[in-house]
């Protein structure tokens, strides 16, 4: 994950990280999670706390996503979306 994010072509490419399960007691909290993910300070993210099954933390994420990517040009976008889509799958 690591090289993907920090190869030339996603340069300024926003990353929204969900941290779902806030509704539980035990649930590791957003800056634990960003923590453990040691992602770089010069990449575009923000954690998102949410519980799913509720909905909450999932439109403030959203929102935020979709305003920066109205920044980002659409041929980097579609390069964002093809490798991580690989990344996923």
């Amino acid at each position: 994950m690591h090289r993907t994010l920090c190869e030339d072509e996603l340069k300024g490419i926003p990353i929204l990280i969900f941290c779902n399960k806030q509704d539980l007691p035990n649930a590791m909290s957003t800056a634990e999670i960003t923590d453990a993910l040691k992602l770089p300070l010069k990449l575009r993210w923000v954690a998102q706390a949410c519980c799913a099954t509720t909905g909450d933390g999932l439109f403030e994420g959203m929102d935020w996503l979709s305003q920066e990517l109205a920044n980002v040009p659409p041929n980097t976008v579609l390069c964002m979306l093809t490798r991580f889509a690989k990344w996923v799958l």
